[in-house]
């Protein structure tokens, strides 16, 4: 996942990603360059981004625990650096 600032000014402050796993999948490992991911399914970074720009991508690994005969949709929240909301994605593996 990438995440990129599409406001108008640069972040401030510390930027969180948490990675909420429907039931039936668990994160098993988040990473990338400059992101600290010390406590699962979070992973966060404090240094400010340009606006206009995008962090480099964060990998996700997961493990599915159980058959579904659902596909699983998994969502991730964006936010602080600055933001006055949170952002949020959503991905469905193929």
């Amino acid at each position: 996942m990438t995440v990129s600032n599409v406001g108008a000014g640069p972040t401030a402050g510390m930027v969180t990603v948490t990675d909420t796993a429907p039931t039936g999948m668990v994160v098993m490992a988040m990473s990338g360059t400059g992101w600290t991911g010390t406590t699962l399914p979070t992973c966060t970074r404090s240094d400010a981004l340009p606006a206009g720009s995008s962090y480099p991508p964060i990998a996700v690994s997961v493990n599915i625990t159980a058959a579904s005969s659902t596909q699983l949709t998994n969502t991730v929240a964006v936010s602080d650096g600055g933001a006055a909301a949170a952002a949020t994605a959503a991905d469905r593996p193929d």
